[in-house]
């Protein structure tokens, strides 16, 4: 009685034999935000110039056997070809399967964001004049964003980034560094664009160098998780590195 009595609907169902019968107009109403949702997503992906010499799109999960999506697929990208597994639904399960069994089967991945860190540097004209500090009569430049990974680059499994880690006081044996993502691959300075997604720690428990100390941490984005290492750069032994990611989510 409610749903016959209430919602803007109610003069496009009807109740036959205690059943709920829906018109298709109703029908299509309802999945259309969900399915205008999808294709703009795919568009997007498609437009990349990541995808570029995409041929095929092949659908998968549950939803994928809905006739619906797969005829608003077909008729929004008529130069792809549109491909739907034997249960769809099944799909996601078993690829997760075969790649426990084969990780390599997965060669490459694709940053979805630009990361970096904040990096302290000579001030440079054409820097911000509000990120212009100095230190012991010298010019540098705060805020500026160290790009590990551009978003929409890829990385082979195992492929590293470096960078370089030293210490602000001589006899700090722990070093944090921030770490931030923005949407804009060419991002240039720590702004309202950016947010902190976590810190790593760099231990440095030789303080012997002083602030002359630097630390290798090489970071790997071409796997299903980060892997993070730090090599002392005098002494070549390895240092711990952890990351914390958790803090500000």
């Amino acid at each position: 009685d409610f749903a016959m009595s209430s919602g803007r609907y109610r003069e496009k169902l009807e109740m036959t034999f205690e059943k709920l019968r829906i018109s298709l107009e109703v029908t299509m109403d309802m999945f259309k935000p969900a399915v205008n949702s999808i294709l703009r997503h795919v568009e997007e992906l498609v437009s990349d110039p990541v995808t570029e010499g995409l041929k095929n799109i092949i659908l998968v999960g549950g939803f994928s056997d809905c006739k619906i999506i797969q005829k608003a697929m077909r008729e929004k990208f008529k130069d792809f070809r549109v491909v739907i597994p034997q249960e769809a639904g099944l799909a996601v399960l078993q690829g997760a399967v075969l790649f426990g069994e084969n990780p390599l089967i997965v060669s490459e991945r694709v940053s979805p964001f630009t990361y970096g860190t904040r990096q302290l540097r000579y001030f440079l004209d054409g820097d911000p004049p509000e990120y212009r500090t100095e230190i012991d009569g010298t010019p540098f430049c705060k805020n500026v964003f160290n790009v590990l990974a551009r978003s929409g680059q890829t990385f082979r499994v195992g492929q590293r980034v470096t960078t370089e880690v030293s210490p602000v006081k001589p006899n700090q044996t722990v070093m944090p560094v921030n770490v931030y993502q923005s949407n804009n691959p060419d991002q240039m300075y720590v702004d309202d664009d950016c947010r902190e997604i976590g810190t790593m720690i760099v231990d440095m428990p030789d303080t012997t160098g002083g602030l002359d100390r630097i630390v290798d941490v090489s970071l790997a984005f071409g796997d299903t998780e980060l892997h993070v290492t730090g090599r002392d750069q005098s002494s070549k032994e390895k240092v711990s590195v952890t990351i914390d990611l958790l803090k500000n989510n």
